[in-house]
């Protein structure tokens, strides 16, 4: 088996396939057999091509290997041909309920240097005279280890730590457990409506979350939705796969009775960014419809791969896969509260239950302007794979230390000297820096009574904070110490 000017490298790649564990079957593609595609050369010459080798994957995926000891004039022409082949055949192929044909090409230096150790990893690694070179930070981190930034391992070993009180806290104070768990509820589907746009009267916030009121409007529709969502994925935690049944599942619930809920794009979706004077510009393309399944399900099986394979920390492969989701852009609308979810969903599996307690949703509410910023950064040159994943990816991670530092901040005393929606008032008072008004702690807490933020005030009002002026929509703020 094997050209003679091959080195033996076709022997080598059909042992890797013998005992690659994702490999169901796979034949060398001989001239006898002839499967063989017509091209057209560098010159201009008409020709035939014959392809080395012809696998199935375990998913029932059929792909057509090409390897190469040296390059060859016209290898962007046979390679041009086999990718539009691979198209054909599958479009036919999937019309009668057949499998997809896909294409890779395997280069001897590349394969030698970084022997993979499934056929997953080699597709990942070798995406040479591909035209879907999209959703790359997953792949980079499957064809290669990356160097972990500094400010990356010291989010990582701050929250290793939080990990490992995380089950102490748990078995504290189940009455303060509780309030949080409402109060994490309450704040995640409100926020992460916001962020997008949605707001709801808040003084029907509590009956919408935990009551079943006749629902007044679209809005008030779309946050019933999502805490629907959040109730599913704290109820089953990590017995929810992260797949894209689960997300379809999510975004059926949090977009309501819309008529595209739990359907991916049915047209090619751009993000715009529009400026305050009128102007608009694409900030960002999005995978086109007709490939997006094909992307999620890709997305999907390096999530899978990765957590077993521990290419990379879980936690930057859960943040990874967050950015590639958004960058993906399944859905005509709501991906920002799929990822939300989807961030949620993913922490279960890597064992924090941080977002049972905290809500991670207000927490990027809060810092708005750095996600929108280090999402523009990292999603620059994506489609390329030349982007840099790390400010977003850094972002997530500071998100959810910043969460487990609440957390261990509301729980870590044992007992409490007053009530926790007291203390919920109270945290939510110091985190402003300037003034502030009665309606901004109710958003900020609206879980709480206005009666209750009122007697707060009122209490702290001469040592810790002062009034600025009279009624209701007097403003207030803390006094410096």
């Amino acid at each position: 088996m094997g050209e003679s000017h091959a080195g033996g490298f076709e022997l080598q790649f059909a042992k890797f396939l013998d005992e690659a564990p994702d490999v169901s079957a796979f034949a060398k593609n001989y001239l006898a057999i002839g499967f063989k595609l017509d091209y057209v050369k560098a010159d201009g010459d008409l020709s035939t091509y014959t392809p080395d080798f012809i696998v199935r994957t375990a998913d029932g995926t059929v792909w057509v290997v090409e390897t190469k000891g040296r390059e060859e004039l016209d290898l962007p022409q046979k390679m041009a041909r086999l990718r539009q082949g691979c198209a054909d055949v599958t479009a036919a192929s999937q019309a009668e309920g057949g499998p997809s044909y896909r294409f890779v090409y395997v280069d001897q230096e590349g394969f030698q240097r970084n022997p993979p150790q499934t056929f997953a990893s080699l597709v990942a690694g070798f995406t040479e005279y591909k035209d879907d070179q999209s959703m790359m930070t997953l792949r980079q981190l499957a064809a290669e280890p990356p160097t972990i930034p500094t400010r990356t391992s010291w989010y990582l070993t701050d929250l290793a730590e939080a990990r490992g009180k995380q089950e102490l806290f748990t078995r504290q104070s189940p009455q303060k457990l509780k309030v949080l768990r409402e109060h994490a509820l309450i704040e995640s589907a409100v926020s992460s409506n916001r962020i997008e746009g949605v707001e709801v009267d808040q003084s029907r916030v509590g009956t919408l979350i935990f009551g079943k009121p006749a629902l007044r409007d679209r809005d008030e529709e779309e946050v019933r939705g999502y805490r629907d969502a959040l109730k599913l994925i704290h109820e089953i935690g990590a017995k929810l796969s992260v797949s894209q049944a689960a997300i379809k599942r999510l975004h059926k619930l949090c977009r309501g009775d819309i008529w595209d809920a739990g359907q991916y794009k049915a047209k090619d979706v751009d993000i715009i960014q529009t400026y305050a004077d009128g102007r608009s510009r694409v900030r960002f393309k999005t995978v086109p419809a007709k490939q997006t399944p094909k992307f999620m399900a890709e997305t999907m099986e390096l999530w899978e791969r990765g957590l077993v394979e521990k290419w990379v920390h879980p936690l930057v492969l859960l943040a990874a896969l967050n950015l590639d989701f958004l960058c993906v852009h399944p859905f005509r609308d709501g991906n920002g509260r799929v990822s939300r979810l989807l961030l949620l969903q993913s922490l279960y599996h890597c064992g924090f239950e941080v977002g049972r307690y905290i809500s991670l949703e207000r927490l990027i509410e809060e810092h708005k302007e750095r996600y929108y910023e280090t999402l523009e950064q990292s999603s620059a040159r994506w489609h390329e794979g030349k982007h840099d994943p790390w400010p977003y990816l850094n972002y997530l991670l500071f998100i959810l230390t910043q969460a487990c530092k609440e957390f261990e901040r509301r729980v870590g005393e044992v007992k409490s000297p007053r009530g926790e929606k007291t203390a919920l008032v109270e945290t939510a008072i110091r985190r402003h820096t300037g003034s502030f008004r009665i309606a901004d702690l109710q958003r900020e807490c609206p879980s709480v009574s206005v009666d209750l933020i009122r007697h707060v005030l009122k209490r702290l009002k001469g040592d810790e904070v002062e009034c600025l002026g009279r009624g209701h929509t007097a403003r207030w703020q803390r006094k410096p110490k």
